[in-house]
Protein backbone atom coordinates (compact mmCIF):
# COMPACT_ATOMS: atom_id res chain seq x y z
CA UNK A 1 0.00 0.00 0.00
CA UNK A 2 2.57 2.36 0.78
CA UNK A 3 4.77 1.73 -2.68
CA UNK A 4 0.85 2.51 -4.43
CA UNK A 5 0.66 5.86 -2.22
CA UNK A 6 4.25 6.85 -2.96
CA UNK A 7 3.80 6.15 -6.86
CA UNK A 8 1.14 8.26 -6.99
CA UNK A 9 2.40 11.44 -4.78
CA UNK A 10 5.27 10.53 -8.14
CA UNK A 11 2.90 10.86 -10.46
CA UNK A 12 0.82 13.76 -9.02
CA UNK A 13 4.35 15.79 -8.67
CA UNK A 14 5.28 15.19 -12.24
CA UNK A 15 1.85 15.89 -13.88
CA UNK A 16 1.59 19.25 -11.87
CA UNK A 17 5.64 19.92 -12.77
CA UNK A 18 4.40 19.57 -16.32
CA UNK A 19 1.35 22.14 -16.39
CA UNK A 20 4.06 24.75 -14.51
CA UNK A 21 6.33 24.31 -17.48
CA UNK A 22 4.30 26.00 -19.70
CA UNK A 23 4.19 28.69 -17.28
CA UNK A 24 7.45 29.78 -15.98
CA UNK A 25 7.47 32.49 -13.31
CA UNK A 26 3.52 32.81 -13.18
CA UNK A 27 3.61 33.28 -9.46
CA UNK A 28 5.65 36.21 -9.70
CA UNK A 29 3.66 37.76 -12.79
CA UNK A 30 0.55 36.88 -10.62
CA UNK A 31 1.67 38.76 -7.79
CA UNK A 32 2.85 41.60 -10.52
CA UNK A 33 -0.07 42.15 -12.07
CA UNK A 34 -2.39 42.17 -8.30
CA UNK A 35 -0.04 44.16 -6.55
CA UNK A 36 0.87 47.20 -9.78
CA UNK A 37 -1.68 46.51 -12.30
CA UNK A 38 -4.60 45.58 -9.81
CA UNK A 39 -5.74 42.40 -11.94
CA UNK A 40 -6.07 39.16 -10.96
CA UNK A 41 -4.95 36.84 -13.48
CA UNK A 42 -6.57 33.97 -11.47
CA UNK A 43 -10.51 35.60 -12.03
CA UNK A 44 -9.92 36.41 -16.05
CA UNK A 45 -12.86 34.64 -17.28
CA UNK A 46 -12.07 34.34 -20.96
CA UNK A 47 -8.83 33.54 -23.07
CA UNK A 48 -6.44 36.77 -23.14
CA UNK A 49 -3.09 37.50 -23.78
CA UNK A 50 -1.04 40.03 -22.34
CA UNK A 51 1.69 41.25 -23.83
CA UNK A 52 4.64 42.68 -21.34
CA UNK A 53 6.87 45.30 -23.34
CA UNK A 54 9.28 47.07 -21.77
CA UNK A 55 9.44 50.55 -23.94
CA UNK A 56 13.27 51.40 -22.15
CA UNK A 57 14.70 48.05 -23.49
CA UNK A 58 16.91 48.08 -26.31
CA UNK A 59 16.00 50.39 -29.49
CA UNK A 60 16.01 46.95 -31.56
CA UNK A 61 13.99 45.03 -29.57
CA UNK A 62 11.11 47.94 -28.90
CA UNK A 63 11.18 48.65 -32.84
CA UNK A 64 10.69 44.86 -33.88
CA UNK A 65 8.33 44.69 -31.28
CA UNK A 66 6.08 47.71 -31.86
CA UNK A 67 6.09 46.87 -35.25
CA UNK A 68 4.97 43.27 -35.06
CA UNK A 69 1.96 44.80 -32.35
CA UNK A 70 1.21 47.50 -35.20
CA UNK A 71 0.83 44.13 -37.84
CA UNK A 72 -1.25 42.53 -35.36
CA UNK A 73 -5.10 42.55 -36.39
CA UNK A 74 -7.12 44.48 -33.65
CA UNK A 75 -8.55 41.90 -31.06
CA UNK A 76 -10.32 42.54 -27.71
CA UNK A 77 -8.24 39.55 -26.33
CA UNK A 78 -5.18 41.27 -26.29
CA UNK A 79 -3.60 44.23 -23.54
CA UNK A 80 -0.38 45.24 -23.97
CA UNK A 81 1.55 46.43 -20.97
CA UNK A 82 3.79 49.20 -21.47
CA UNK A 83 6.80 49.17 -19.05
CA UNK A 84 8.88 52.12 -18.59
CA UNK A 85 8.84 55.65 -21.29
CA UNK A 86 9.86 56.15 -24.41
CA UNK A 87 10.81 59.95 -25.88
CA UNK A 88 11.46 58.24 -29.22
CA UNK A 89 9.76 60.18 -31.61
CA UNK A 90 8.67 57.29 -33.93
CA UNK A 91 7.98 54.52 -31.22
CA UNK A 92 5.93 57.68 -29.29
CA UNK A 93 3.90 57.23 -32.22
CA UNK A 94 3.87 53.67 -32.76
CA UNK A 95 2.62 53.35 -28.76
CA UNK A 96 -0.62 56.28 -29.36
CA UNK A 97 -1.66 54.13 -32.33
CA UNK A 98 -1.47 50.65 -30.37
CA UNK A 99 -3.29 52.37 -27.22
CA UNK A 100 -5.95 53.46 -29.37
CA UNK A 101 -6.33 49.81 -31.20
CA UNK A 102 -5.31 48.00 -27.97
CA UNK A 103 -6.53 47.63 -24.61
CA UNK A 104 -3.39 48.51 -22.52
CA UNK A 105 -1.69 49.01 -19.35
CA UNK A 106 1.10 51.27 -17.94
CA UNK A 107 3.95 50.98 -15.40
CA UNK A 108 5.97 53.77 -15.85
CA UNK A 109 7.53 53.17 -12.75
CA UNK A 110 9.04 50.18 -14.27
CA UNK A 111 7.66 47.75 -10.55
CA UNK A 112 7.51 44.62 -13.62
CA UNK A 113 11.50 44.24 -11.72
CA UNK A 114 10.68 44.41 -8.51
CA UNK A 115 8.93 40.98 -8.81
CA UNK A 116 10.40 37.65 -10.03
CA UNK A 117 8.71 37.65 -13.55
CA UNK A 118 11.92 36.98 -15.81
CA UNK A 119 11.26 40.20 -18.23
CA UNK A 120 14.34 40.68 -19.99
CA UNK A 121 12.48 40.25 -23.69
CA UNK A 122 8.98 40.95 -24.09
CA UNK A 123 6.92 38.25 -22.54
CA UNK A 124 3.72 37.20 -23.73
CA UNK A 125 0.92 35.69 -20.97
CA UNK A 126 -1.98 33.65 -22.55
CA UNK A 127 -4.56 33.26 -20.02
CA UNK A 128 -7.61 31.44 -19.88
CA UNK A 129 -10.67 30.36 -17.90
CA UNK A 130 -7.96 32.24 -14.81
CA UNK A 131 -5.42 29.46 -15.68
CA UNK A 132 -1.88 29.66 -17.16
CA UNK A 133 -1.73 28.49 -20.77
CA UNK A 134 1.48 30.03 -21.59
CA UNK A 135 4.44 32.28 -21.10
CA UNK A 136 6.73 32.95 -23.08
CA UNK A 137 9.77 34.99 -23.54
CA UNK A 138 9.70 36.30 -26.97
CA UNK A 139 13.18 36.42 -28.44
CA UNK A 140 13.67 38.79 -31.03
CA UNK A 141 13.90 35.70 -33.62
CA UNK A 142 10.38 34.66 -32.18
CA UNK A 143 8.78 37.57 -32.78
CA UNK A 144 6.79 36.44 -35.61
CA UNK A 145 5.59 33.22 -34.06
CA UNK A 146 4.68 35.50 -31.23
CA UNK A 147 2.95 37.67 -33.84
CA UNK A 148 1.22 34.36 -35.31
CA UNK A 149 0.26 33.28 -31.54
CA UNK A 150 -1.41 36.47 -31.16
CA UNK A 151 -3.36 36.46 -34.03
CA UNK A 152 -4.65 32.93 -33.46
CA UNK A 153 -6.55 33.81 -30.27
Amino acid sequence: MKNWAFASLIVFMACCKGTSSDCPYFEGISLYFKDELYISLNDIKDEHIFYVLDLQACEQCVNLNTNMLMRVKANKKLTIVFVGETFNKQFLNRVAVLKKRFEFLTDTKMAVYGYQTNLAKPLLIHVNKGHCVNVIDVIDPKISEAEVYINSI
